[in-house]
């Protein structure tokens, strides 16, 4: 069945927007010479009365509320992840957005981490997909994992771990080659020294030390037991620097190597969501709950911008 869009009587035409339910039109307007559309997929169409069958323009956004995003290494392309489980590529320059296609996720996504020109993503019922940016289009692999995703962090473009309720799963060239139970729910995870190294923070209120090892996860014989709850972590490319959520609202600086805590900012006013390091590792900036960016000087305890 094709869904149609059906204009007054101004002229005889019937523009066709697609067959899928996302297609179905929800309204339309006249604005000056353009006769506009939208779409249940959120898709904005310039209809063109002397080509009905293409519109003249389209634009593309979520119709769910947004979840979770990442950047490509380029920063060129923004994926973003919505509630009812699209994924979508924006260009950075001009704005414009298209749905990554193929078989989609069924429910929410929760997580979106980018290598090269690889995107995976975990979303709930247990799922991990991947896409590829310049092809825009899900890889026809999907793989389960035995309880459910809550984060996860690419080792390379082939790789990546995912940090689930009572494991941590080991995933290479869209297969799982590793899963390895632990005692607690991980909360976040970040990869460093090249993807050798695994840092996760868990429910245990610890943060825990892995190697990779060919196609095995080995757990290391040292952690950091912060005491707190744990939120976002994330760490230098040498994985000298640690920097993680603790409490919600405040950020810790531990070094790796003696493990000691250096300092500590109040960051937000409300649950910090994401930590990152400026490319040049002078800053790090974290968000929040409360909507506000901060930057701090991660060698400096007072120091935010």
């Amino acid at each position: 069945m094709s869904l149609v869009l059906l204009p007054w009587t101004l002229f005889d035409s019937v523009f066709e927007i697609g067959k899928e339910v996302l297609d179905q039109q929800l309204g339309c307007i006249w604005l000056k010479d353009n006769l506009i559309s939208v779409s249940l997929s959120g898709r904005i169409n310039f209809l063109n009365p002397e080509n009905p069958s293409i519109p003249r323009k389209s634009f593309w956004g979520h119709n769910k509320s947004l979840v979770c995003a990442a950047i490509s290494d380029d920063k060129k392309k923004i994926i973003s992840g919505s509630y009812d489980g699209i994924l979508n590529l924006w260009d950075v320059d001009t704005g414009e957005c298209a749905p990554i296609s193929g078989v989609k996720f069924f429910s929410q996504v929760t997580a979106i981490a980018v290598k090269d020109d690889t995107v995976a993503a975990v979303g709930i019922g247990k799922v991990v997909k991947f896409a590829s940016i310049s092809c825009c289009h899900f890889h026809p692999e999907t793989i389960s994992t035995d309880t459910e995703c809550m984060c996860l962090a690419m080792i390379d473009s082939d790789s990546c771990v995912i940090g689930c309720q009572k494991s941590i799963d080991l995933i290479q060239k869209r297969k799982m080659t590793h899963s390895l139970s632990v005692s607690y729910d991980v909360v976040s995870l970040a990869s460093f020294c090249g993807g050798s190294k695994i840092l996760a923070c868990g429910t245990d209120k610890k943060l825990h030390f892995f190697s990779v090892d060919g196609s095995k996860l080995v757990a290391e014989n040292k952690e950091i037991d912060v005491g707190l709850a744990l939120g976002p972590v994330t760490t230098s490319r040498d994985g000298k620097r640690i920097l993680v959520a603790v409490n919600a609202k405040y950020i810790y600086f531990y070094n790796a190597e003696s493990l000691a805590e250096e300092r500590r900012w109040l960051a937000n006013s409300a649950r910090v969501t994401l930590i990152q390091f400026s490319d040049n590792e002078k800053y790090f900036a974290t968000s929040g709950l409360d909507g506000a960016i901060r930057i701090f000087n991660p060698d400096e305890r007072n120091y935010r911008i």
